[in-house]
């Protein structure tokens, strides 16, 4: 099932399922900003919780007991519940269960909230812990954007940093393995191509990405992503691939190999006070000629 918000600039529609942004359509052009879910791969813009990324073996440790859970966590595969809406947002809400206590020992309530205000989309994340006892997390955004305006692809699009150069974490199946790789970034702009992910995402640690733009050479259509603050950010698209790029910032980040599984130290971990509130957001800026 689906919900959509729409104004002059804007058409989005998002999934029960996941509470997944699954469209956004520009209102004059009708181009569909956000990949389709296409064989490349099969999401749109998955909410990544209670982790980022992977674990060792699939598992972690709390309290001498072992849990599994799958990359990304469970959230983007189970159903949400629209708790509220009006003309230009959008709330939806995940509440721990039996079944989800199996393999997160933890009480939560994920709430979710789009806004759209002209041609900006906020997301808003909000963690809430009603128990008494401290729980530990993270969470991450995985939006993916269509590079295909007007016939084009991939490699006729380039992101904007404000930056000179940006390090990455290099991964070895999905885990770190503390090795780093300098890109260099020239005139504010990285050039994409696909073989920029031949050996996975692009993993930056340490806040390196507040505002980024994802921009085609014609000028004539952008993306902008703000997320202040954010301390981890992941650029990534499936190799030899030309049709979408994710652009996902993230508190929390993939096990590294040296990782003792214990998910209190697990890096980036968010532990959240009994009867406390974790609150994050960012927002996209669409732009079509």
């Amino acid at each position: 099932m689906q919900h959509n918000l729409q104004n002059e600039f804007l058409k989005i529609k998002v999934n029960l399922f996941g509470a997944e942004l699954c469209s956004v359509i520009d209102s004059k052009t009708n181009y569909e900003y956000i990949w389709q879910a296409g064989d490349e791969w099969k999401r749109h813009a998955p909410i990544l919780f209670p982790i980022v990324g992977k674990l060792i073996n699939n598992q972690f440790e709390f309290s001498n007991k072992l849990f599994n859970l799958p990359q990304h966590g469970f959230a983007r595969d189970l159903n949400f519940t629209l708790i509220s809406s009006n003309t230009n947002q959008l709330k939806f809400e995940l509440t721990s269960n039996v079944d989800t206590k199996l393999n997160y020992p933890f009480e939560f309530k994920l709430q979710i909230v789009y806004t759209l205000e002209n041609n900006c989309l906020k997301i808003n994340y909000t963690v809430i812990n009603q128990s008494n006892s401290e729980i530990y997390f993270s969470i991450g955004a995985h939006p993916a954007f269509n590079t295909t305006y007007n016939g084009c692809n991939l490699n006729e699009y380039s992101l904007l940093i404000d930056k000179t150069k940006l390090i990455s974490t290099k991964l070895n199946n999905g885990l770190i393995e503390n090795k780093y790789e300098v890109i260099e970034i020239q005139n504010n702009k990285l050039k994409l191509n696909s073989s920029l992910f031949d050996n996975d995402a692009i993993v930056l640690e340490k806040n390196q990405i507040n505002k980024i733009e994802l921009l085609n050479n014609a000028k004539t259509h952008s993306i902008k992503m703000y997320c202040e603050n954010w301390p981890f950010f992941g650029i990534w698209t499936k190799p030899n691939t030309t049709k979408f790029i994710c652009l996902e910032p993230w508190y929390g980040i993939t096990d590294c190999y040296s990782h003792n599984q214990q998910f209190i130290n697990k890096n980036g971990i968010i532990k959240l006070n009994s009867n406390s509130i974790f609150e994050c957001d960012y927002s996209i800026v669409f732009y079509t000629e």
